[in-house]
């Protein structure tokens, strides 16, 4: 089995560390059968690599990964727009497989488009603040500042935003520019799945006969996650009970 999940949001709160365990139980419940987990970007409300310092917290969520890893399965990273500022922490310490940029992946007989999918956002303001977030100047600046005030000020900022509203995301065009992109990559290549997070609002569409998207959605409001059995991806929801 091939997993696909995005949108943790996790942060030393008292409601990210109840996430944080009900997520490892997830990953307890899986483990047996997974294959491939993608973490599709996220997974911290706020994540930035210093030098020689990373982020207090996340310990059993990291010591999970680091377990399931060493257990055999294949953990791929895709960064989001929280979680951009990764250096080699994750792969030479953890073990991951970092991705930077949206991917093509073969999985078996069937090819993937993955990634996070803030890259595709039609919003103006978002685009803007995206790329002055990915800038080199911007990223030296801020791992200037000591990480006492650096760590807290990206937190506090992320922490702003960390709730999506999903009557808002409805109002709005949801996840309609993801699909716009995936049916434009289809004029070009065939894809068998478009696998996305970002707007947290978990979704399966068919794009073509043959060709479908999905949305991760998150773990905020929905404890949704997508699954590959070799044939066919599914959308399925956690249950805490």
């Amino acid at each position: 089995m091939v997993y696909f999940v995005s949108d943790l949001h996790l942060s030393t709160s008292d409601e990210g560390k109840v996430r944080e365990k009900i997520f490892i139980t997830w990953l307890n419940d899986i483990k047996y059968n997974a294959d491939k987990i993608f973490l599709l970007g996220d997974m911290f409300n706020f994540w930035f690599e210093y030098e020689k310092v990373v982020p207090h917290g996340y310990t059993r969520f990291l010591g999970k990964l680091a377990e399931l890893i060493d257990e055999g399965i294949e953990i791929h990273y895709f960064v989001g727009n929280h979680d951009m500022w990764i250096n080699d922490y994750f792969s030479n310490d953890i073990g991951l497989k970092v991705h930077c940029d949206m991917a093509e992946i073969e999985i078996g007989p069937c090819r993937f488009f993955l990634g996070h999918g803030h890259e595709l956002t039609k919003n103006i303001p978002d685009k803007l603040l995206f790329k002055i977030y990915n800038n080199a100047l911007f990223r030296n600046m801020l791992g200037a500042i000591h990480p006492r005030w650096g760590i807290s000020l990206g937190n506090y900022l992320s922490e702003k935003n960390n709730k999506k509203n999903v009557s808002d995301i409805m109002r709005s065009d949801g996840n309609n520019y993801q699909m716009d992109f995936a049916r434009q990559q289809l004029k070009n290549k065939h894809y068998d799945y478009f696998i996305f997070g970002h707007t947290h609002l978990p979704s399966i569409q068919k794009l073509s006969s043959d060709s479908s998207y999905i949305n991760t959605g998150d773990w905020i409001n929905f404890l949704s996650y997508a699954v590959f059995d070799g044939n066919d991806v599914q959308l399925k929801y956690y249950s805490k009970e």
